[in-house]
């Protein structure tokens, strides 16, 4: 979709956005585990906010 010039944006709701919990050790992260190694500053994605801002566009 790139090579033809579209843009993919994702439609992150709040529960969606950082770690939720843990299960055995894995961080769930958008509602999947992941390695407890995964880096902090990689576990949370701060959406955009501002008036009209309903989607997250990286």
């Amino acid at each position: 979709m790139r090579e033809l010039g579209d843009e993919l944006v994702f439609d992150l709701k709040e529960n969606h956005v950082g770690v939720s919990g843990t299960i055995l050790g894995a961080v769930i992260i958008d509602t999947q585990p992941f390695s407890p190694s995964v880096p902090k500053a990689l576990r949370t994605i701060a959406p955009r906010r501002g008036k009209g801002v309903t989607t997250y566009a990286p």
